[in-house]
């Protein structure tokens, strides 16, 4: 089942969720919180995608403070979709001019298609993008999201979960090994 935080880690501790994945978020638990056992799976760079006429298309990778005065489209408000981006933007040195809040990915990219301005996506979540956007790597600064799996705490040596654990440290293996792409 797909729940965002906090729901997703209130119906963990509840018994309704077994093991949740999420991502680090503002709100979230700390590395060290008890309540949780935590297993790290990867590192999700963000990459920004663009309208595919942009003037910025014709650099291999982006500066992220180059899109200071640039229209943005965000996550929602609150959880770790809007908190990559705004943090993203922060450590280039601006707060985004957000004009578009989505709770989707696909339609973020619709939003970048249809000119209404940039967005940054997790690699992870960007599937085939419309064929009116580019996409490219971030040249500074390096950003991303953490995406980890949750336990109840002292559940995680459990041999069911550790197997459903191995599993998904093996696919995330092969996701961060295969994260290089040629931009379009």
């Amino acid at each position: 089942r797909e729940a965002e935080p906090p729901e997703s880690l209130t119906r963990l501790e509840q018994g309704d969720f077994d093991i949740v994945i999420t991502a680090d978020h503002r709100g979230g638990p700390s590395r060290t919180d008890a309540r949780y056992d935590r297993v790290d799976l990867l590192f999700d760079p963000l990459v920004l995608a663009l309208p595919a006429n942009h003037p910025l298309t014709s650099y291999d990778a982006i500066d992220l403070g180059l899109l200071a005065e640039a229209p943005w489209v965000l996550g929602a408000d609150s959880g770790p979709c809007a908190d990559a981006g705004y943090n993203a933007c922060g450590m280039a040195g601006f707060t985004p001019d957000v004009r578009h809040r989505v709770n989707e990915w696909a339609a973020a990219l619709a939003m970048v298609a249809a000119a209404a301005g940039v967005a940054l996506v997790p690699r992870l979540a960007l599937g085939i993008p419309p064929a009116e956007v580019a996409i490219r790597p971030l040249a500074r600064p390096a950003a991303g999201r953490t995406l980890y799996a949750a336990l109840r705490g002292g559940s995680g040596e459990t041999p069911v979960y550790q197997t459903v654990l191995d599993e998904l440290l093996a696919q995330a293996g092969v996701f961060s090994a295969g994260h290089d792409y040629a931009p379009r």
